[in-house]
């Protein structure tokens, strides 16, 4: 993120407040319309990189009503079995929220690669 608001140029901070616009009137109107797409992509990392996070849940988690879907597929293995048409199963169905997020924030993600190689 500080990579990417280093790229928006300063000119746009002086312009707005030579206009008379402060701090946080250059903020909302300035530069969060600029580094949106970068938001998203690390919004939808972040979502990912918790969606699958196991540790955290098991350390957290006690309640079995409260298992994740994660947590539920590292219970699919049991002792000397496991079935595993059924673990690839919840495998599947485990990563379509994951896909779904990445397709609605699809457009923002290449938009904020793209932006990042970007000079002034």
């Amino acid at each position: 993120m500080r990579q990417f608001i280093s790229t928006i140029p300063k000119e746009l901070d002086e312009a707005a407040t030579i206009d008379g616009a402060g701090p946080m009137r250059i903020l909302v109107s300035i530069i969060l319309p600029a580094i949106r797409a970068a938001m998203i992509v690390v919004a939808l990392f972040l979502f990912i990189t918790l969606w699958n996070d196991l540790l955290q849940q098991t350390i957290y988690i006690d309640n079995p009503d409260k298992y994740t879907i994660a947590i539920g597929l590292s219970m699919f293995r049991s002792g000397l079995k496991a079935d595993w048409a059924k673990i690839m199963c919840a495998t599947c169905m485990a990563f379509v929220p994951g896909v779904l997020i990445y397709l609605v924030g699809q457009r923002y993600f290449v938009e904020g690669i793209v932006m990042t190689g970007m000079k002034n």
